[in-house]
């Protein structure tokens, strides 16, 4: 891959885990507005809020652990296209560089390992995009 596409996924990379970070400070930022919200509007009576309580507890559990088991999902969906994207790339460049088997055999390891590292190099998304799907599943109006 030419340095410049290094630099420029690079680039990438960076600004898109900028926008999570931002995208968290938000939700973060959401949340203390709502609890201060909430706190100014007066507090509750006590048999109120214990009323409201295991409703709510299972409200937010729910939308906790159907984001976690999608977010997990997220995981194992992208680890299966790099494996397939790195499978696939081994095998193109195994079968479309060289005429003989012996070149096949001696470029064999390069192509490993090149297809390694691209698929390396693409795992780096992978944090990112599953704190994606858990926020935004977690998020979701139901």
């Amino acid at each position: 891959m030419p340095t410049t596409t290094k630099k420029a996924t690079k680039k990438r990379k960076r600004a898109r885990t900028a926008r999570v970070s931002a995208r968290i400070g938000e939700i973060e930022a959401e949340v203390t507005a709502k609890k201060t919200t909430k706190a100014k509007a007066g507090r509750k009576q006590l048999g109120d809020a214990l009323r409201e309580l295991p409703g709510r507890y299972v409200d937010e559990t729910s939308k906790f652990i159907r984001g976690a088991s999608l977010a997990y999902l997220e995981n194992l969906r992208l680890m299966a296209n790099i494996s397939s994207s790195f499978a696939e790339e081994v095998y193109g460049r195994d079968r479309t560089e060289h005429t003989s088997l012996a070149d096949l055999a001696v470029d064999f390891p390069k192509n490993v390992s090149t297809g390694l590292a691209n698929a390396l190099d693409e795992s780096l998304d992978i944090p990112g995009k599953v704190v994606h799907k858990f926020c935004e599943t977690y998020e979701e109006k139901g």
